[in-house]
């Protein structure tokens, strides 16, 4: 049985995963609320675009979010993202949940929490630091 992902935010972050992660053999549903963000997605997308707003529980339920092996949530908002972070882990009991954050006020709350957090600005200073060598 394939692994069953779901990708909330079909921004450039949240599109480009979901495509490399459905061309690797996944099951894969994007999740937006905006219809035009799929514009941009890949033609090599091989998963389902699903219009429509996931903080809306009949969202997720049509996503089969209680049948995924994990969530990525990437949307452009911070609250939004620790929202269905929580909704996807306490009511349809997902082992694995990724969530992005793009600022890093809210880590000391996300401490306590089973979530594996992105933040992409450590990761651009990290790399940073591992390109120019000064890291050692």
């Amino acid at each position: 049985m394939k692994d069953h992902i779901v990708v909330i935010g079909a921004g450039k972050f949240g599109s480009y995963l979901a495509t490399s992660i459905s061309t690797l053999g996944s099951d894969v549903v994007l999740i937006d609320k905006n219809p035009e963000a799929f514009s941009t997605i890949a033609d090599s997308f091989v998963g389902i675009e699903l219009v429509g707003d996931a903080s809306d529980l009949s969202v997720l339920e049509e996503a089969q979010v209680s049948k995924a092996s994990q969530v990525v949530i990437v949307t452009k908002n911070d609250n939004t993202n620790i929202f269905l972070a929580n909704i996807c882990s306490t009511i349809f009991k997902v082992p694995k949940i990724f969530l992005m954050q793009n600022s890093n006020d809210k880590a000391g709350l996300l401490a306590g929490y089973n979530f594996n957090v992105i933040y992409p600005f450590n990761l651009s200073v990290k790399e940073y630091f591992n390109l120019s060598g000064d890291l050692e």
